[in-house]
């Protein structure tokens, strides 16, 4: 009858694309969404305490793996949460999933919490730390998306995290909902924080980056928001294709005019 009930409460977006779902509770892999589940006594669960990153599965491939996990483990140590495993073995557990996922295309989630508990506010209580990983196909866009329109942006009135938090991937994201939901409700497709001196920090999701008019390509400082693996990398390879569509890199920096805003 539980289990009955577990698979015929699947959203039929997790029906149609989680494809895999490790944890370390479990021991193991899990293919059925039903089943993809976390206990309410995690720390995660009752209190926001974790840290996350999503790697992209590209042709079989997770792209930058290796940059995701230090960047992970980074947020891991800033939230007092420490590792349940070597990181090896994390990479392992990633690539394993995928696998088990076939899917080709499409994100690998991966949370690190400080595991099962009492209810309590401290992680003194907790058993041990809690690994999970999704791995989900690449996900479909509306129909009414079109690609080459973009999205509507608008600054938001939510406050940013404080620098400390804003550095972290971490799962506490109600500020990042109200930006969305705020945006959402004006009928724009995103919010962006702005800081106390006007400053666009970026996206409750992503980092947010200009090519002005004179062709630099400028981005916000990584002070208030996670580091942009993303934009790092788009930062690197413009000089590469400089010859063939005039673009130069700038460090980062302000932009009052632009041609191209990306948000990535």
């Amino acid at each position: 009858m539980v289990y009955q009930r577990l698979i015929e409460a699947e959203h039929a977006r997790a029906a149609r694309e989680f494809g895999a779902f490790y944890s370390s509770v479990l021991g193991g892999i899990v293919t059925e969404p039903g089943l993809m589940v976390l206990h309410i006594d995690d720390h995660m669960v009752h209190r926001g305490h974790g840290v996350f990153d999503v790697v992209a599965l590209c042709g079989g491939t997770l792209y930058q793996l290796e940059e995701h996990i230090a960047r992970f483990t980074v947020a891991a140590e800033a939230a007092g949460i420490p590792l349940p495993m070597p990181t090896s073995d994390i990479k392992r557990v990633l690539l394993d999933t995928a696998a088990a996922s076939m899917k080709l295309n499409g994100h690998v989630q991966f949370w690190v919490t400080p595991g099962r508990g009492g209810l309590g506010l401290s992680t003194s209580e907790c058993t041990q730390p809690a690994l999970y990983v999704l791995c989900t196909a690449e996900f479909a866009e509306s129909d009414e998306f079109v690609r080459v329109d973009g999205w509507k942006a608008a600054v938001s009135p939510v406050e940013p995290p404080a620098a400390y938090f804003a550095i972290l991937k971490s799962a506490s994201y109600l500020q990042n909902v109200l930006v969305q939901l705020e945006a959402e409700g004006r009928g724009y497709d995103v919010g962006l924080y702005v800081d106390e001196e006007d400053n666009v920090l970026g996206g409750p999701t992503a980092n947010l980056a200009i090519i002005t008019q004179d062709y630099n390509f400028v981005y916000a400082p990584f002070d208030r928001a996670p580091t942009g693996i993303t934009v790092n990398t788009l930062a690197e390879l413009i000089p590469e294709v400089e010859p063939l569509v005039g673009l130069s890199s700038g460090s980062p920096a302000p932009a009052s005019v632009c041609t191209c805003c990306v948000i990535a």
